[in-house]
């Protein structure tokens, strides 16, 4: 994170324990090269206070100053002497800014253990400068657990009386399956829960596919299936690649609602499945699997049975040799956005 100190900040510090705290934020910022420091008025360095701050630590900002100057890079928080007075807009006093840059990153997911996985993965493949992992080997990165889609408003909120209300506080970013049934899906379940975020200007990612689990390449799959499913994997990779976005991979076909929208037990779908296959299902979801196969669609109907599914198929993610950048790069080729798991990297990135 760029961070600038702004020159009224410096020039209102006359007390000792204001200079312990001066020194104490920018431990903070420096530590194993954390964040950047800023320091955009010459004047700064002609204070007494400048003089009380360590030599190797003035030689760091005044690194700073000077490439600065060559690239006048924008500032991703200002610490200034009425910080205090904003709420929403990223300015901190002395105080304020200790509390904001010594807080870990929170990377809000509906399970945090299951879709850790899947981050770690687009981390180690597409965050070239390796800053994430350093982050997260830091603990300055952390992964917290929202309790599922429709709780988030809510944990948005505790976290909110947290900090006062105050917004600029926030430092996380919140991931969200889309759960839509096809690429043609407008069923926007998470209208509501985008506005209040964008309200909070709290940084997030809507996935293209269904769910996470979408992701995976096809090298995982065949790598990490045993071949008592040869059935369900043959299936699965004979989809076409936008079928695979949208296929429940725990759940099959069993797990969406009717075609009138009305919501049946999954007994009952399983035999209006069994009795209709396709036709029981909602015209957008028969319409993007209307070239499959009678044998296939009975092979993938109820999903991969595999014991804990929901805890083991993230795992897949971990496997070197099988997910790697090219074939994620494969699986998200054909999307809208191919560039999506890169821009998720970006997005956090903005954030540490």
């Amino acid at each position: 994170m760029k961070v600038e100190i702004d020159y009224d900040l410096f020039d209102s510090i006359k007390q000792e324990e204001d200079v312990i705290e001066l020194n104490y934020l920018l431990n903070i910022i420096l530590y194993k090269n954390r964040h950047s420091v800023y320091v955009t008025d010459t004047r700064v360095f002609k204070l007494e206070v400048y003089d009380s701050i360590p030599k190797t630590t003035q030689s760091v900002i005044e690194l700073f100053f000077t490439q600065n100057v060559m690239t006048s890079e924008e500032k991703d928080c200002l610490i200034c002497f009425d910080g205090a007075s904003f709420d929403d807009e990223k300015k901190f006093n002395l105080v304020e800014g200790i509390r904001y840059l010594s807080q870990p990153v929170s990377i809000i997911v509906e399970n945090s253990f299951n879709d850790s996985h899947f981050f770690k993965a687009i981390f180690r493949c597409f965050d070239d400068s390796e800053i994430i992992n350093k982050h997260f080997e830091n603990l300055w990165i952390q992964f917290e657990n929202s309790g599922g889609c429709s709780n988030i408003i809510n944990y948005i909120k505790g976290r909110s009386q947290f900090y006062n209300d105050r917004s600029k506080f926030f430092r996380c970013f919140v991931i969200l399956d889309s759960d839509k049934l096809s690429p043609n899906d407008t069923n926007d379940k998470y209208s509501n829960v985008k506005e209040f975020l964008s309200l909070k200007k709290i940084a997030f990612h809507v996935l293209e596919k269904r769910m996470m689990e979408n992701y995976i390449p096809d090298e995982a799959i065949n790598a990490n299936i045993h071949e008592r499913y040869n059935k369900w994997k043959n299936a699965y990779l004979h989809l076409s690649e936008l079928q695979k976005d949208y296929y429940n991979i725990p759940s099959g076909f069993i797990k969406v609602t009717s075609q009138a929208g009305k919501k049946t037990s999954k007994r009952d779908k399983k035999k209006e499945i069994k009795k209709n296959q396709l036709d029981a299902l909602p015209e957008q979801v028969k319409n993007l699997y209307s070239d499959l196969s009678s044998s296939n669609f009975e092979s993938l109907k109820s999903g991969l049975s595999i014991p804990n599914i929901k805890s083991e198929f993230p795992k897949f993610f971990n496997c070197e040799h099988t997910v790697y950048k090219k074939s994620l790069l494969q699986r998200t080729r054909h999307q809208r956005n191919p560039h999506e798991l890169s821009d998720i990297v970006e997005k956090i990135m903005k954030l540490i």
